[in-house]
């Protein structure tokens, strides 16, 4: 498939058909399946990738179609289809009169891969306004398995840097307590993971870029974080945080604090940004 090849980190707006958004509705249609997942669909919405939403015996031939209401109108730029086993499939959006394929913006290409073989799949297309949505699955990587996505994520693109920040302390933290039993053993707890990181740079001149960090400090909301940015080859191992799959909503931890390096007004800023998983 056609996507941008640079690797910069990229930020995103808040998933449009997030749980946190009670307005939108998603309904899944298939022809065959004992069960079409509809009792889970909200495993789409809930920023996690390990809950999926997935068919029962379903096969190729049921033209699977996933149907989201927005409910409202709303802006889309980039198309998220993580943790997915699909092959053959298309993606339209209401115009209003009829549905129409979604294009690249790279290359305005129609969205309608016959031969997908990402277990992740991200396009940034053509932006559209609309109220709806459809996705629908003419075949699986493995013929007549279940159809099954982890995250769907409809948004708008806020920029990608165009710098090369240091990925300071990337963390992925499961808030750990330990407690000591009269055995002397530890007994130890663990909540769900959380992620952190800081992105740090010595000599930040570049405008579009200063543009995305105040965008990101100063919007009062989380914001969407991707460090694989659709480039998983630029890294030497697949980590957590890394990969292709893991996008987070964050929100900066620290004040703003943009310093002229060695004081000198013509010179780049010295900037670094921590960032914090959080929940809205």
């Amino acid at each position: 498939m056609a996507c941008e090849t640079a690797g910069q980190i990229q930020f995103f707006n808040k998933n449009k058909c997030d749980l946190e958004f009670v307005g939108t509705s998603i309904t899944i249609t298939d022809a065959v399946a004992f069960n079409t997942g509809q009792a889970f669909i909200n495993y789409l919405r809930d920023r996690k990738n390990y809950t999926a939403w997935m068919t029962t015996d379903s096969t190729d031939a049921a033209g699977t179609v996933i149907d989201i209401n927005y409910g409202d109108f709303k802006d889309i730029d980039s198309i998220f289809l993580l943790g997915h086993n699909l092959k053959d499939y298309k993606i339209e959006y209401w115009t209003g009169l009829v549905w129409s394929l979604v294009t690249l913006a790279i290359d305005n290409t129609t969205v309608a891969p016959t031969n997908d073989t990402n277990s992740s799949s991200f396009y940034y297309i053509n932006s559209v306004n609309t109220d709806k949505i459809k996705i629908t699955i003419n075949g699986t990587q493995i013929a007549d398995a279940d159809k099954r996505i982890q995250q769907l994520i409809t948004t708008t693109r806020i920029g990608k840097i165009a710098g090369w920040p240091v990925i300071k302390r990337p963390t992925v933290d499961t808030n750990k307590k330990t407690s000591t039993m009269l055995s002397g053993k530890k007994h130890v707890v663990e909540s769900l993971e959380a992620f952190s990181c800081s992105l740090d740079v010595r000599n930040w001149n570049s405008q579009a870029d200063l543009d995305i960090i105040e965008e990101i400090y100063f919007k009062r909301a989380g914001v969407l974080l991707w460090l694989n940015s659709d480039r998983p080859d630029q890294f030497a191992m697949e980590l957590r945080g890394y990969r292709k799959e893991d996008l987070f909503l964050v929100r900066p931890s620290d004040a703003y604090s943009p310093e002229f390096v060695a004081g000198l007004y013509k010179t780049g800023v010295k900037q670094s940004i921590s960032l914090v998983e959080v929940i809205t």
